[in-house]
């Protein structure tokens, strides 16, 4: 096999940085995918912005970590978004492509989510802004 590639980290989390301090979900979540450490992924990514973050992998999982992503697994219905509000998430990153899911269909729906305001684009990614009032 070839050497893999390095990680490219997307300009959403740069864009991020410019935001006013809010706490951030990056989806999908990969709790419930036999390769669960992918989320490890997110952490790096937000040595981008310093933002809080919802997403995380280590050996302790903070109870109600399962509940969350699962009901990730719903967005962007109102579950899902009724979740985040619950944790006060402000932002919300879709990759929509990722080895543990494929987003683009949540993406094109989330277009018709008034909750939902999109912030920016990369590629197939996007970066929104979620209203909880």
């Amino acid at each position: 096999l070839p050497p893999p590639q390095p990680e490219v980290i997307s300009p959403l989390y740069d864009r991020l940085a410019t935001l006013p301090r809010g706490a951030v979900v990056s989806l999908p979540m990969a709790r419930h995918h036999p390769l669960p450490w992918y989320d490890a992924d997110y952490e790096w990514y937000a040595t981008r912005h310093w933002q809080p973050i919802v997403n995380g992998y280590s050996r302790f999982e903070p109870p109600g970590y399962a509940d969350l992503a699962a009901r990730m697994t719903a967005f962007p219905r109102n579950e899902a978004l009724d979740a985040l509000c619950g944790l006060d998430v402000v932002y919300v990153v879709v990759h929509a492509r990722r080895p543990t899911a494929d987003l683009r269909e949540a993406i094109a729906a989330a277009s018709e989510v008034t909750r939902l305001r999109r912030i920016a684009r990369s590629g197939e990614d996007v970066l929104y802004g979620l209203s909880c009032s």
